[in-house]
This record gives C-alpha cells, sequence and structure tokens, in this order.
C-alpha cells in the first residue's frame, strides 16, 4: 500500500517519499538527488500516528513540502538526430534514386542512395511515369515497392508489396518517420513492375523523393 514515509538519509536529514520499503518514490526533497536516493537512504520509517499521533508528523511533512520539488526526466517522444544535440534543426528533400525498366529488363531492381548529413525522413514520395511504345497502348502504373532499408532497417510494416501510389504526391495520410541516419548510411529501395510485358520502346519508371528534417 503507498503511504507517506520520512527517510533518514546518511547525511542525517530526514526526506519525504511516496511508497514502501520495497520502492519509495520521492515526493518532495531537496537533496540528495533522484539519482543519488537508492544509494543515500539509510533506514526508512512510516510517518507516524502510532506513539505520537498526527501532531507528531506535521512539522516534518510541513518541512518536506516546503523543499524543492525534484522532478525526473521523462521519456523522448519523438526519434532524435543523431549528434543533433544543441543544433537547430530544418527540413529539406533528398532525392532517393530512380528506376529505369524497358524491353527486356529485370523485373525486380534496386537502387541505393546515401545521404551526406545527418537526416531522419518524414515522408517519401514515389513519382511514376510511363511511355507506350505504341500509340494509344495503355501502360497502367504497376510499380510496387517490395523492400525499403535504412542501413540494415526494414521501414515497411510487412513484407507485401507496396503500390507506389500509397506514396504518390496527392496520396492522403502517406507520411511516416524513417529511421533517422548519419552520413555513412544507406537508403536502398527495391521496387517491382507487375504490369504488362514491356516491349518495343515501351519505358517505365520511377524516381523516389524523401522530405525530412537534417541539422543546421
Amino acid at each position: 500500500m503507498t503511504q507517506p514515509f520520512i527517510v533518514v538519509g546518511e547525511d542525517g536529514q530526514n526526506y519525504m517519499v511516496v511508497g514502501n520499503e520495497m520502492g519509495a518514490l520521492p515526493l518532495r526533497s531537496a537533496r540528495p538527488s533522484m539519482q543519488q536516493m537508492p544509494q543515500q537512504f539509510g533506514q526508512m520509517r512510516p510517518m507516524g500516528f502510532p506513539g505520537g499521533g498526527i501532531q507528531q508528523a506535521m512539522p516534518q511533512f510541513q518541512r518536506a513540502m516546503a523543499m524543492p520539488s525534484v522532478v525526473a526526466p521523462g521519456p523522448t517522444l519523438f526519434p532524435t538526430i543523431p549528434s543533433a544535440q544543441g543544433n537547430q534543426l530544418g527540413s529539406l528533400p533528398m532525392g532517393a534514386g530512380r528506376i529505369t525498366w524497358i524491353a527486356g529488363s529485370a523485373l525486380t531492381q534496386n537502387v541505393v542512395t546515401r545521404p551526406q548529413r545527418n537526416f531522419i525522413g518524414r515522408r517519401m514520395i514515389a513519382i511514376v511515369t510511363a511511355v507506350a511504345d505504341i500509340a494509344g497502348a495503355a501502360l497502367d502504373n504497376e510499380v510496387y515497392i517490395s523492400n525499403f532499408l535504412v542501413g540494415a532497417q526494414f521501414q515497411l510494416g510487412n513484407g507485401e508489396p507496396l503500390h507506389t501510389a500509397a506514396m504518390a504526391v496527392n496520396a492522403t495520410g502517406a507520411g511516416f518517420t524513417i529511421n533517422s541516419v548519419e552520413p555513412g548510411q544507406d537508403y536502398s529501395i527495391t521496387a517491382v513492375w507487375q504490369g504488362r510485358v514491356l516491349a518495343g520502346d515501351d519505358v517505365v519508371a520511377v524516381s523516389f523523393t524523401v522530405y525530412g528534417d537534417t541539422v543546421r
């Protein structure tokens, strides 16, 4: 059961905590710091009502409550860019490569690009262009992303091919957080053409752009 305790530190001072002997949670303290508490605490005794009643406990309680609060650092809500501490962040686009299919090309192709600065991507855009050899012969967008790595880290939700329309310029809700990189780490994107067999001068191409944040 959680209850208030007075803790006697090794310096002989009393410290107000909430918790129990198995795990005390500081309520108010002047010293020691949050990080020092496990080493500094000596014996722990409940703020008693037996033997002296609430009147005996109140001066200690009031003295503890008058001490400055100690707040432990909270968790980081968003990923940080490596080596970005103390620097200003700014947004910029990054070209992430281009893949082209012609008659006889391998259906699955890969492009690798290397960011030149600390960078964390927020949205990837895929622009597909298709030119048919014969006028009027349609070439629909049948380009899929089958793999997307930042370094060795997979960036998609599962292994199912993702249609590039999901990353079109006008796609809704297409932003997602991509792993942060430092110079020397690569973006690797694998795309697959799943449309009709290309012939003659048929050409299909996809270019990738990543918008994100970097250190200025």
